[in-house]
């Protein structure tokens, strides 16, 4: 299983919200560690000047940690309290909430996209030989992948 890193705009600091144990809310601290393994190793890789990782769950925060820095030329440590700008990430925070409603049980992965927005129901996809109609509709699972056939 993979480690997904999603950054979260708070109106609140996280320590204004109710902070538990993992293990009070069925989570593992060993398993949470190896976040800091994971981030670590992009920072040496230098794939990330810096990254704050919050995991919340049913409404406690059970790990928060600031990693690397928040400006690189300055020297300036990140702190948990650092304001970032998110760019072209609004795929994976609607990504994010999309998999919170299929944990509810509010769809499945692969139901048709027209289930939920008929106006797609009759949209062509990309072939190198010139749009066509699919051999079957995109479903939610193909947007999450990015395999819905949309240029």
């Amino acid at each position: 299983m993979g480690v997904c890193l999603i950054t979260m705009v708070l109106s609140t600091t996280a320590k204004e919200l109710p902070v538990a144990t993992p293990e009070s809310q069925g989570m593992s601290s060993e398993r949470l560690a190896g976040i800091d393994r994971v981030v670590e190793r992009a920072l040496k890789e230098r794939k990330l000047a810096g990254a704050t990782v919050m995991i919340a769950r049913h409404g406690w925060v059970v790990y928060f940690k600031p990693f690397g820095k928040m400006n690189l030329e300055a020297d300036q440590p990140m702190r948990e309290d650092t304001i970032l700008r998110i760019y072209s990430m609004s795929k994976a925070i609607t990504t994010a909430a999309a998999m919170m409603l299929f944990e509810e049980g509010k769809f499945s992965l692969d139901d048709p996209v027209g289930t939920f927005l008929p106006e797609w129901s009759g949209l062509k996809v990309w072939h190198a030989d010139g749009n066509r109609w699919p051999n079957r509709q995109p479903t939610v699972r193909d947007l999450m992948r990015h395999t819905a056939g949309l240029t």
